[in-house]
């Protein structure tokens, strides 16, 4: 399958929102690499131009406004990039959407006929959907003209609904455990992070949706993924274990968020892929099932991709 020729498709990727802010992999001290690596590759193998948006470091989040954060740090990447026709870098980080969009379009004005349409999707990956879903949205209110171009967002493994795993880790943070102090001696302290936890809450989340709602003109789409815990990577085992009461059963999740939560739009998929496998990381040690996990990704960015590229335009 390749992108269609009467448009060109472009994916603007938002990752989750890892709490060393550096646009790697992590699990826990271990640095698997660039977050999309994989993800990269498949889609370009499509046909599909790809971009990840950097996301912001945690020191400088303050709760629920973390997500805001990213708004405006996504605002200052569309300007500067030349992924998104930008030529200038932000200066204060205040120039308004609508006047952005305004400079952007003079300087690119007569060149319009000149090469097919552009059509930009975003992708969301984890906490990355949400950011995804108030970027657009603003985009929308502050009137940009970059909206318009904007065809479709698809959430992959997105706590729409919150994540379960978040108040438990809140919960967790607060308490003295063996384990909270070993976390401590490889640099990563639960207790400063709490503001970025906090954010991802059911109730954080529900207010998000009253704020940031779908738009008519968008197509939103989603992927769920996930399985039964003793399907999971022993690490999510283990953590959810460790921070879950006995007595309370596990819930069928991707290893951070449970499948529930991850629905929104149009459900378009649901794979047996784990909350890392999702951006084609395996980290099993047999042949067969890594396989099986690759071949499951494949498919979801199959998936994905012809949704894209079939979504329509708006003007």
């Amino acid at each position: 399958m390749n992108a269609s020729i009467n448009s060109i498709n472009k994916v603007v990727f938002f990752p989750g929102l890892n709490t060393y802010g550096d646009g790697q992999l992590h699990i826990g001290p271990i640095d698997l690499g660039p977050i999309d690596q994989f993800l990269a590759q498949k889609f370009r193998n499509f046909g599909l131009d790809f971009i990840m948006v950097p996301n912001g470091s945690v020191p400088e989040a303050k709760g629920e406004n973390y997500i805001e954060e990213q708004v405006i740090k996504f605002r200052d990447f569309v300007e500067c990039h030349p992924f998104f026709g930008g030529t200038e870098r932000p200066k204060t980080g205040t120039e308004p959407f609508g006047e952005m969009e305004s400079r952007l379009r003079t300087q690119n004005q007569g060149t319009e006929n000149l090469h097919p349409p552009i059509k930009y999707h975003f992708l969301g990956h984890s906490a990355g959907g949400l950011i995804a879903r108030a970027s657009l949205y603003e985009l929308k209110r502050n009137q940009t003209g970059f909206f318009s171009k904007v065809a479709s967002i698809t959430t992959i493994g997105t706590p729409h609904f919150g994540s379960e795993l978040a108040t438990l880790t809140l919960d967790f943070a607060k308490s003295r455990s063996l384990l909270k102090i070993l976390l401590q001696t490889t640099n990563y302290d639960l207790q400063s992070r709490w503001t970025f936890f906090s954010g991802f809450t059911p109730m954080a989340l529900a207010n998000f949706n009253l704020k940031y709602p779908n738009l008519s003109e968008i197509a939103y789409y989603s992927v769920v993924c996930g399985g039964p815990m003793h399907q999971l990577p022993f690490y999510f085992q283990l953590l959810w274990r460790v921070l879950q009461k006995k007595t309370t059963p596990f819930s069928v999740s991707d290893g951070i968020v449970e499948c529930l939560s991850q629905k929104w739009g149009t459900t378009i998929g649901i794979f047996e892929l784990d909350h890392f496998s999702q951006l084609g990381f395996t980290s099993s040690l047999l042949k067969r099932l890594r396989h099986g996990t690759k071949k499951e990704f494949n498919r979801m960015i199959q998936t994905i991709v012809s949704h894209q590229i079939s979504s329509p335009m708006h003007f």
